[in-house]
């Protein structure tokens, strides 16, 4: 399972925060290396006892996602902690939110 927690920020252009047992990572959203951030954890992600890898690729669309949504919310919303997120071999879910408004 992985954490996301994403946080509005005008001035540096939004904050992202990933996280899988002792790993994190977090990127300032003007690098917009969203991705970068996936990467560095991907490979807690690979296929481990006979299971099929994670799908990556799904989490990173939702990490994206989620960023996007906090731009459309213009200001209403200040963060948003998705926690636990699953990840499986096609596709990925949040299980918990919690946002944080402005």
């Amino acid at each position: 399972m992985v954490l996301l927690h994403e946080i509005a920020d005008a001035e540096h252009g939004g904050k992202a925060v990933l996280g899988m047992n002792e790993a994190m990572a977090a990127v300032d959203g003007n690098d917009r290396a969203g991705n970068e951030i996936i990467v560095g954890i991907a490979p807690l992600l690979g296929a481990l006892r006979g299971q099929p890898p994670r799908d990556v690729r799904a989490l990173a669309r939702m990490a994206v996602k989620l960023g996007e949504a906090l731009i459309a919310w213009d200001g209403e919303v200040a963060a948003v902690d998705l926690n636990p997120v699953m990840v499986f071999d096609t596709g990925a879910i949040a299980l918990d939110a919690l946002v944080e408004k402005c």
